[in-house]
């Protein structure tokens, strides 16, 4: 009988407890993990999307290849206000920075992505291509639904492979030049 009396309130307490939980776990889901503007409705559905090219293991041989895969990884990694289309980012200056870079280490020292131990690795050629212009990441992992807001986004890639070796994310506020 008197377990049956202290059971009562520490069910109680336990069913509050869960349904508080809940109820907070729910609300916290149904926020948008950022705030960029929805598109406007009813319309048509957009119709971007960049051009897919085949990436692991076919070398970068210029400039206009590697923008075209920095957007084709940014379209799936970023949310941005606007898509970013080649014409775009090569018609506005700042909003794109292209870079070839004879070795991934000097890459790594130049923008904070690391040190390599192995010399082969750190003596790789890259291209880096930084986007400027706030974005959303996705995280990519464990957080998985969630973003990160950045000012500008740098990718490195192989010369070699075209494999994405790092994503730098800049969340300082923009200069006032």
């Amino acid at each position: 009988m008197k377990i049956q009396q202290r059971l009562g309130p520490v069910l109680l307490i336990t069913v509050t407890v869960i349904f508080a939980t809940t109820l907070v776990v729910m609300a916290s889901d149904s926020k948008p993990p950022f705030d960029l503007p929805l598109p406007p409705t009813p319309g048509p559905v957009p119709t971007y999307a960049p051009e897919q090219l085949k990436r692991e293991g076919t070398p970068i041989e210029n400039r206009e290849q590697a923008i075209k895969l920095a957007l084709q990884v940014d379209a799936q990694r970023a949310v941005r206000a606007e898509p970013l289309t080649y014409e775009k980012v090569t018609s506005v200056p700042t909003l794109l920075e292209v870079e070839q870079v004879a070795t991934r280490q000097e890459a790594a020292n130049r923008y904070g992505a690391g040190g390599y131990v192995d010399t082969a690795v750190a003596a790789e050629p890259v291209w880096v291509i930084k986007i400027n212009g706030k974005a959303h990441l996705r995280k990519v992992g464990l957080n998985t639904g969630k973003s990160s807001e950045a000012t500008n986004v740098t990718y490195i890639f192989s010369q070699k492979t075209s494999r994405l070796l790092s994503v730098i994310i800049d969340r300082r506020p923009p200069t006032q030049e």
